[in-house]
Formats: C-alpha cells, sequence, structure tokens
C-alpha cells in the first residue's frame, strides 16, 4: 500500500511539479510582459516645442499688363465729290448813267413896281391877253412887270426855284396865285387859283413868296402868274 501511495505520489508529483513549473513560467512570462507597459504608464510625458522653419512668403506672381483696347479702326473717308464747274454768269455792261446838271437859279433884281388888284375883265379880253402873253420872250428872271396897282409896293421878290424833276424832264407850266399883304408887308393867305400841269410848281412858288416883301401897309387881293419855262421864269 505504501508503495502504491508513493508510485501514485510520485506520479501525481511529476505533473503537478511540471504544471505548476509551467504556470511560474507563464506568470514570469505574463509578469515581464505587463512591467514594461506599467513603466511606460509611470514615465512622465516630455513635451518639446519644435519650431518649424518659417513657411516661405507666397511670391506674388507679376501683375499681368492689362489688356490695352485696340482704338477702332477710323470710318473709311468718303470719297471726295468732283465739283462741277458752273459757268460763271457774263456780267452785264453796267449802263452809265446821265446825269443832269440840275441849272443854278439866277436871281435878279426886280424893279420895285406897285400892284393894283386885278378887276374881272371879260373872256374874250382874258384869251387875247393870254396869247400876247404866249408871244412874248421869257428871261431867267422876272422881267415882266405886274400891272401898277393901287396899294404897297414892292420891295423885294426871289425868283422862285425850277423844280429839278421838272427840268429833267422838260416840262414846262405855270402857277397863278391870289395873296394878301399885311401891316409889315409880309405876304399872306397865299391861294393857288390854277396851276398847269398840276402838283409841279405850287410848292416852289409858295415858298418864294413867303420871303416876298412890300410896303408896311396891309392889302388884299393881289393876283399874279408865275410861268415856268426852260428858258426862264417870268411873272405877268
Amino acid at each position: 500500500m505504501l508503495l502504491i501511495k508513493n508510485s501514485l505520489m510520485r506520479w501525481i508529483h511529476w505533473p503537478v511539479l511540471l504544471s505548476v513549473c509551467l504556470h511560474v513560467s507563464i506568470a514570469a512570462a505574463l509578469f515581464h510582459a505587463i512591467e514594461p507597459e506599467k513603466q511606460l504608464e509611470a514615465t512622465p510625458i516630455s513635451v518639446a516645442m519644435i519650431q518649424l522653419a518659417a513657411e516661405e512668403a507666397p511670391v506674388s506672381e507679376p501683375a499681368m499688363p492689362e489688356s490695352i483696347p485696340e482704338p477702332p479702326e477710323p470710318d473709311p473717308e468718303p470719297e471726295p465729290i468732283a465739283k462741277v464747274a458752273l459757268p460763271k454768269p457774263e456780267k452785264k455792261p453796267e449802263e452809265k448813267k446821265v446825269v443832269k446838271k440840275e441849272p443854278k437859279p439866277m436871281e435878279r433884281k426886280v424893279e420895285k413896281t406897285s400892284e393894283q388888284p386885278v378887276k374881272p375883265v371879260s373872256d374874250a379880253s382874258q384869251m387875247a391877253n393870254n396869247r400876247n402873253n404866249q408871244l412874248k420872250p421869257t428871261h431867267p428872271a422876272l422881267n415882266d412887270k405886274p400891272k401898277v396897282q393901287n396899294g404897297p409896293k414892292a420891295l423885294s421878290r426871289s425868283v422862285p426855284v425850277y423844280p429839278s424833276r421838272a427840268w429833267q424832264l422838260g416840262t414846262e407850266g405855270m402857277v397863278k396865285v391870289k395873296y394878301d399883304i399885311d401891316e409889315d408887308g409880309r405876304v399872306k393867305n397865299i391861294e393857288i387859283i390854277a396851276a398847269d400841269p398840276k402838283n409841279v410848281f405850287e410848292r416852289e412858288v409858295k415858298q418864294a413868296m413867303r420871303k416876298w416883301r412890300y410896303e408896311k401897309a396891309p392889302a388884299t387881293g393881289y393876283v399874279t402868274t408865275i410861268e415856268f419855262k426852260l428858258t426862264g421864269i417870268s411873272q405877268s
């Protein structure tokens, strides 16, 4: 029995011993495997700041030159229009104006005569007198003496001016005038009784009569006829 027990003990002892050794070796291996991890966990972590190299500043690319728009092409110039030479108008020959020289009025002293109011005469005698007057020659001044009248005498009587228009046209005529004399010897109340042609010689006759002077005595009803001819001016 002892032998059996001893044999059993031996047989049990070796496997147990092997098992224990195996377990111990496994435990030792595990211990050694776990211990470095603990050491690693216990070791303080040192942080070191590493300065990175400064980044290179970005190099700006050279600015591209702005594209300048090309100037628009000029419009084609229109073709010059050929000028048509117009015929020059023929110059008309200038008509030479014939300027007639106006005759200078000739002044002559009139003899002082007294005038009387004209008495009415018959038509036959008047026609005869007109014919005689037409046959008498005329002169550039008032050569014909007026009829002697009872009243103030004429001191000065200027000759009317021959109208230039009538002279250029060769127009002749007569003007018959009635007038009065005031206290100062001036002519007043000039009235055109007859004129042939009309509106030609009347103005010049009135202008001349306003300058006439008589003796200072009033008188009325004086009548005179002034004839305008190219050979002269006369009064009757």
